[in-house]
């Protein structure tokens, strides 16, 4: 990410990045209301150490001292998917589907909450671990028009380099968002449809921004699947389980 490009990209689209701020800031206040309204201190802090793991899956690989050597994964399948700058907003409002299903995991049952944040963990680890050994990348396309969603595809550009590609964290996040929405309780039956139908536009909306290419997306489910698991298999989910008690009881 440059700074310094992200800068020069507002002063270029002041009212686009006003609109942007402002739903931003008006998405933050809503999940602030959702955090005081519903969820204890312990849950809270269970969120805020999730939510570094997910940013140390992007950074940690890319912090290393490690020269690495970048591999092009793309293939005919993916020459022949379009390219389609309006798929930009279906990417970016995959973080704000991320942000409800943490929130929503979290008024569930214990022992399913510590299953789906274990199984997260392991499986950003093994994300981790593949971005490590065996980097990809791809080439995107300049964009040359000035639409407005040409100016969203440059920004989703300019804040997400063309690595840690395999397997798509991306993908990985609304996939848990989609295989929660099967097993939660406490939620409305309008959540799990909202799923059913985003999730695989997130998928699509990877490709067709060319932020990812089409084997990024099986290797994610896989990930996420080998994750839950293990998070049951190494009893991880129990750990997670009695740190929340022993949380709770000092709050």
């Amino acid at each position: 990410m440059g700074f310094e490009e992200i800068i020069s990209w507002v002063a270029d689209n002041p009212y686009l990045a006003a609109v942007l701020i402002a739903a931003i800031l008006l998405c933050l206040a809503g999940i602030i209301y959702l955090l005081v309204r519903y969820l204890t201190r312990p849950l809270i802090l269970f969120l805020i150490m999730n939510l570094f793991v997910h940013l140390l899956t992007y950074v940690l690989p890319r912090s290393l001292p490690i020269s690495y050597t970048f591999h092009d994964l793309t293939t005919a399948l993916d020459r022949l998917t379009p390219f389609f700058p309006p798929m930009s907003v279906i990417y970016l409002l995959a973080f704000l589907q991320w942000a409800v299903y943490w929130i929503l995991l979290c008024r569930e049952s214990k022992d399913l909450r510590s299953r789906f944040l274990a199984g997260e963990w392991i499986s950003k680890f093994l994300c981790m671990i593949v971005f490590i050994l065996y980097p990809t990348t791809l080439v995107r396309p300049n964009i040359t028009g000035t639409g407005v969603f040409d100016r969203l595809t440059t920004l989703v550009y300019l804040i997400d380099a063309p690595n840690n590609l395999l397997p798509s964290v991306h993908c990985l996040m609304s996939w848990f968002c989609l295989r929660g929405s099967f097993r939660f309780q406490n939620t409305p039956k309008w959540y799990f449809i909202f799923n059913l139908i985003f999730s695989p536009l997130v998928f699509l909306s990877t490709i067709m921004v060319r932020q990812h290419v089409w084997l990024d997306v099986p290797t994610a489910i896989l990930a996420a699947e080998a994750g839950l698991i293990l998070a049951r298999a190494t009893h991880l989910d129990t750990a997670f389980a009695g740190l929340e008690n022993a949380l709770s009881r000092k709050a």
